[in-house]
């Protein structure tokens, strides 16, 4: 039976014990970031010199760390040197639901 560690409204942070293993779980509920990701990519608008490209879930967020950590880079996915991994991945098709706009980074 797990535990719940934290819960913040959209996400909900599990633990259990499994002899001498804690095993840590986290489950967001995405869809409404996604949603508002789509009525942003219809309605996209530039505000001065910025515009919003993106708004990722905290869970993805996540992973990416881990997915950085575990090539040996800085698992920060907003630093510098992760710069042209983190465009690669936003003007990836397979993230496409996590952008605000139509633009290529």
């Amino acid at each position: 039976m797990a535990d719940i560690l934290s819960h913040d409204g959209s996400s909900v942070t599990t633990y259990h014990k499994e002899g001498d293993k804690v095993h840590i779980k986290t489950t967001e509920d995405v869809s409404p970031i996604l949603a508002l990701n789509a009525i942003d990519r219809n309605h996209s608008e530039q505000r001065g010199s910025y515009r919003k490209v993106a708004s990722i879930p905290k869970t993805v967020w996540m992973m990416w760390r881990e997915q950085l950590k575990a090539q040996g880079k800085n698992p920060d996915p907003w630093h510098v040197e992760n710069r042209p991994w983190l465009m690669a991945t936003l003007n990836n098709r397979d993230w496409l639901k996590l952008r605000t706009n139509e633009d290529r980074l």
